[in-house]
């Protein structure tokens, strides 16, 4: 039987605004290293709420020659699911992904001669209806969002709309988590360097106080470092030459 692609709303499935405050409220919430696992539980609750088969959130590389998936969902096993392809694969979709223009494929017998591939795609993997939103991040084709149906399926203009805007906040999510586990990953690098250093590593402001010390520091002078975090280190230096030191400071520039 053919579905209209419109979500049911009821108790077991709320209106959009309320899945869209879940899905936002969630992802904002949930930490960094566990973001793609809530991005997978809700590709899953978006299979269910649209009534498909499928529902695959894609990126594209940097040449936008290969499309990733990065988190999938399917009904049956039974489902073809291709986690890497070229899109050259798929010449009619990939035109209207550079287009950035929706795909819409209500029934495959249907598809036009330029579908062919496309056509053969949906047959390997028992799929008969398929929607393909593109996503953008920071202003370019970053992937796209798939659902494919077992059915013939409607895809209208409400539910394209709605199933673009979930895949920009999944897209979202998943690259502001990726950038967070980087720079985490970087500072604890940096750090380790930082901390092993026999050198002694101090930051400190223009008046002296110390912001940041390494280990070495304070243990060479047997100071806990929250001791030694936010007082001055001019105490260190002999009466005669602070004056000095303090000049040097105020000489220094980024140039210098």
């Amino acid at each position: 039987m053919a579905g209209n692609g419109k979500a049911r709303e009821d108790a077991s499935n709320p209106s959009f605004a309320e899945f869209l405050s879940e899905l936002s409220t969630s992802l904002l919430k949930a930490n960094p290293g566990v973001v793609d696992s809530e991005i997978r539980r809700f590709i899953a609750k978006i299979g269910e709420r649209y009534r498909v088969d499928r529902v695959v959130l894609r990126r594209l590389d940097e040449n936008l020659a290969v499309a990733t998936a990065l988190q999938s969902w399917v009904s049956s096993s039974e489902i073809g699911l291709v986690t890497e392809f070229r899109i050259e694969q798929a010449p009619w979709i990939a035109s209207n992904l550079f287009k950035h223009a929706p795909t819409r494929i209500d029934n495959s017998s249907n598809l036009p001669p330029e579908a062919l591939a496309e056509r053969e795609i949906l047959n390997r993997s028992k799929l008969r209806a398929m929607l393909v939103v593109p996503i953008k991040w920071d202003g370019l084709l970053y992937g796209a969002i798939d659902l494919a149906s077992q059915q013939d399926h409607e895809w209208p203009d409400e539910v394209v709309s709605e199933v673009a805007l979930l895949g920009e906040i999944l897209v979202c999510a998943h690259v502001r988590a990726k950038n967070i586990v980087s720079l985490e990953a970087n500072e604890s690098r940096y750090r380790a360097v930082v901390e092993n250093q026999t050198e002694f590593i101090v930051r400190w402001l223009p008046d002296g106080t110390r912001t940041w010390v390494n280990d070495r520091y304070c243990e060479f002078f047997q100071t806990p470092r929250k001791q030694l975090l936010g007082t001055s280190f001019l105490p260190l230096v002999l009466q005669a030459d602070r004056q000095k030191i303090l000049d040097r400071i105020a000489a220094m520039s980024p140039a210098h």
